[in-house]
């Protein structure tokens, strides 16, 4: 009679089918919790880039440019730097902090500026820009959205006679002034335009 080896393994027990049954069932459960977690991040982000996508899409045909574009974000600029951008050749905007940011943003004219400081700032456009007719004091725009421009470079290299040393330079291109500025409040650094404020400068756009 043959007898088995010691060190053979043992032929292993067939699940039954209650056991198997419970295994998928498990397995099953997991899949299912692990699909609705995908769903609903996928979901999430087809919200976020499909909101953004709209506003792009809308901006781009309006401004006929082929390419795509958003007005997210707009910088605060104490005028009338802020107008000679759009005005006066202006296509560096100066700064202490380095930006990542590209593409166009709204170009927003703080409410304070002085007299002194207009005056000052004025001979120094004339300057740089001779045939430039800027407005007077009384008449330039404040705390108010009044163009869009590109920016498409930040450099610390001077290569524009607008660029101040010891300033990034943010590189601007493609300005374009608004036909009417829109009041809007503003902040420091880049900041989101408002949807109602977006809407209104999109009509202007078309």
């Amino acid at each position: 009679m043959r007898q088995h080896s010691p060190n053979r393994p043992k032929p292993k027990r067939k699940p039954s089918a209650t056991e198997k049954t419970k295994s998928a069932e498990k397995g099953s459960g997991a899949k299912k919790a692990a699909g609705a977690d995908s769903l609903a991040n996928q979901l999430t982000l087809k919200l976020r880039i499909g909101a953004r996508m709209y506003m792009t899409g809308l901006l781009a045909g309006a401004r006929g440019l082929g390419a795509i574009l958003t007005i997210m974000k707009a910088i605060s600029i104490r005028s009338p730097w802020a107008w000679a951008i759009l005005h006066a050749g202006k296509d560096i905007e100066n700064r202490s902090w380095i930006t990542h940011t590209r593409g166009t943003v709204a170009i927003h004219a703080s409410k304070t500026m002085s007299r002194p400081f207009y005056e000052a700032a004025r001979s120094e456009i004339k300057r740089l820009a001779p045939r430039s007719k800027m407005p007077p004091y009384e008449a330039m725009s404040r705390s108010a959205i009044i163009g869009l421009v590109d920016i498409v470079d930040c450099t610390a290299k001077r290569q524009s006679k607008w660029h101040d040393r010891g300033q990034y330079g943010f590189v601007l291109a493609k300005p374009h002034a608004l036909r009417r500025p829109i009041p809007c409040d503003g902040w420091l650094n880049f900041w989101e335009v408002p949807p109602n404020i977006a809407r209104r400068i999109l009509r202007q756009l078309k």
